[in-house]
């Protein structure tokens, strides 16, 4: 069988790796489970798309996200989403397109953020991918280093 695979998406931030990966259970999360992956970074760290997209959301949800872009995505017929939350600054406003690793904000504390270390501001990166309504983890869409 000859399955074309899904895009490769680009890590949204380089030379951090992730303190927690998805599905991580426990924590401060309603759901449960941590539903994307985090990326330890400092206040001010360049934020990139991790695929071509339009900006669906850039600003302050007023929830756990804090200052966060949404990304509408689409790949043959399926469409899916990229959140990068707990920002700082954005760099982009809804409606514009965005190509894959263009700058799109600045990671930063905003929301509901926990520092683990406490020397720490907890400033990271989170980055979820939907499909629909589900959050799945972008290791099953062959994304760099998760």
């Amino acid at each position: 069988m000859n399955e074309e695979k899904p895009p490769q998406l680009k890590k949204p931030v380089e030379g951090f790796a992730i303190s927690t990966s998805f599905g991580r259970s426990g924590g401060n999360w309603k759901s449960g489970f941590h539903k994307g992956v985090d990326y330890p970074c400092p206040t001010g760290t360049i934020v990139k798309a991790a695929w071509d997209g339009v900006v669906s959301w850039a600003g302050d949800g007023k929830d756990g996200f804090g200052l966060y872009i949404k990304i509408e995505h689409n790949w043959k017929e399926v469409a899916f989403r990229t959140y990068y939350a707990h920002l700082s600054e954005t760099k982009v406003a809804p409606g514009q397109e965005v190509k894959i690793g263009e700058p799109i904000g600045l990671s930063g504390h905003s929301g509901n953020v926990v520092a683990s270390n406490p020397a720490s501001d907890g400033s990271h990166l989170h980055f979820e991918m939907r499909v629909g309504k589900e959050s799945v983890c972008p290791k099953f869409y062959d994304q760099e280093d998760v």
